[in-house]
């Protein structure tokens, strides 16, 4: 079996695979990347910079690149369709990472504490999206691919750093604590394709101080808006199934048709 690297500068590492097999024997790969067929297992904390993952690969494993301080930039191949658990813990260097649209499943804590991320695009292909993500990460912006119809539950939860999210207008769901704790978010532009608000989805919001729930949205969840200190009017539609205490008693709901 025959490896190539190519280098960019002193930290680019790139390992190709060879095409004409799907399965290779668990094995150390240029010093960088552990594959074992084509799954990357392990990506060595020695790794600098940038990573590119090559051709051919299909998923990227729970833990696969966790505690790689140093990394600052990742490259996924379309060929890549999920990312496991916990893959990119504590990658605290890391600066920016694309999210192919071929990627179909995000684990649970993917990008945890990677605290100097600061903006992801999420494609529309998504069909699982993990728990708390990008829990404690630096993400200050989203860009929600049209297309997309599901906020997941917790998806966004404890990004301490967002500031603003713009949903599509593919969207129809917003889960229980997708928001959750986002401390700084400001700005919500909810399109009117949205039909239901879950549980908590924006509880903790504090900075948050206005919203307009299109007339689109038949129920808003429980303390959706809790401890939302900061807001001071809600604009419901009188249709709309309001949950037990979605918004804080200091909130003026405003009722419209």
């Amino acid at each position: 079996m025959k490896t190539t690297e190519e280098k960019m500068g002193n930290n680019v590492v790139r390992v190709k695979l060879p095409l004409t097999t799907c399965v290779m024997p668990f094995e150390q790969v240029q010093d960088v990347l552990l594959i074992e067929g084509n799954v990357v297992i392990k990506c060595k904390e020695k790794a600098r910079d940038v990573v590119i993952i090559p051709d051919g690969v299909t998923a990227i494993g729970d833990n696969a690149f966790n505690f790689c301080k140093h990394l600052t930039r990742i490259t996924i191949p379309n060929s890549v369709t999920s990312i496991g658990n916990n893959a990119f813990e504590h990658c605290e260097s890391l600066l920016n990472i694309t999210i192919p649209d071929s990627i179909k499943i995000i684990g649970d804590l993917a990008f945890f504490c990677c605290t100097n991320l600061v903006g992801i695009k999420i494609p529309a292909n998504i069909v699982s999206f993990g728990n708390q993500i990008f829990y404690r990460s630096g993400l200050q912006n989203v860009t929600l691919s049209e297309g997309v119809t599901f906020i997941w539950d917790r998806a966004f939860y404890g990004c301490s750093r967002l500031t603003d999210i713009k949903i599509p207008s593919s969207v129809t769901s917003i889960g229980d604590l997708a928001f959750y704790h986002c401390v700084n978010l400001t700005d919500i532009t909810m399109p009117k394709s949205v039909i239901s608000i879950g549980e908590m989805a924006f509880s903790w919001c504090h900075r948050l101080t206005n919203i307009t729930i299109p007339d689109s949205v038949n129920s808003i969840g429980d303390l959706a808006f809790d401890n939302c200190d900061a807001l001071k009017t809600a604009v419901v539609s009188k249709k709309t199934k309001i949950g037990k205490d979605a918004f804080p008693c200091s909130t003026r709901i405003i009722y419209g048709d």
